[in-house]
């Protein structure tokens, strides 16, 4: 009877473990010469999916540039689905959000022999040429997690601190916690409406396009005007 009940306690200590999901929250600085966009994202992990959104933003305008914010109020989120493959995120397109739908992993990852610790954890250098940036990553393998902040994925084990060469993008984890969760927060949208991002910068170039014509044509043909585009990603204009 002993040895039954040491088994079930053995057997429920096991499944308990496997219930356990993660709370990361990372710090996301996002800095252009015009505007710096600072955050606080949470990322879930849970049952081989995870989300991370936007918990609070701040946002400045720097060196007195007149920068319109558009979409207050929208929550930035990225879903992953590590059983599929699929990762799924809002992305803005001027006033109108679009969701894109892309396949795990979409970076490509060079290791590299060095290490570092974050939050005492160590972790490991990789790095990654991504929609015309260079990143560098740091990511644990002491934590039983994959994935990462925002898009980011492919690495053997969880991304603590991302950061493009040029620093325009740069996140870090601030907090981890292994805590009991009952349902992981997952985002609406119509599944019709996803594009790709082929799809989605497209649309972008399109917009950008009607932009740049009804300047010109508003404007005196003598007068120069200038349209500055801040994206973290490279569409193609």
């Amino acid at each position: 009877m002993n040895k039954i009940c040491s088994f079930l306690f053995s057997l429920f200590s096991i499944l308990n473990l496997f219930a356990q999901s993660y709370e990361i929250e990372y710090n996301q600085i996002v800095d252009f010469d015009a505007h710096t966009t600072e955050a606080v994202y949470k990322l879930i992990y849970k049952e081989k999916q995870s989300v991370y959104y936007q918990l609070n933003s701040e946002f400045t305008e720097n060196n007195g540039n007149d920068v319109i914010e558009a979409n207050e109020g929208v929550v930035p989120f990225v879903q992953k689905n590590y059983k599929n493959k699929e990762i799924v995120y809002n992305q803005p397109i001027m006033s109108s959000i679009k969701f894109v739908s892309d396949k795990l992993p979409i970076q490509t990852w060079k290791l590299e022999n060095k290490t570092k610790k974050i939050k005492s954890f160590t972790c490991k250098k990789a790095v990654t040429t991504f929609r015309g940036r260079t990143y560098t990553a740091w990511y644990t393998e002491d934590i039983p997690l994959i994935g990462g902040p925002w898009k980011f994925d492919g690495l053997p084990g969880l991304i603590l601190s991302v950061s493009s060469d040029d620093g325009v993008l740069s996140i870090e984890a601030t907090k981890i916690q292994r805590k009991n969760i009952a349902n992981i927060i997952h985002f609406n949208y119509k599944q019709d409406k996803l594009i790709s991002w082929k799809m989605y910068c497209e649309k972008y170039r399109k917009v950008i396009e009607r932009i740049r014509k009804n300047l010109k044509a508003d404007t005196d043909p003598d007068m120069e005007y200038d349209l500055n585009i801040n994206l973290i990603e490279d569409i193609g204009l």
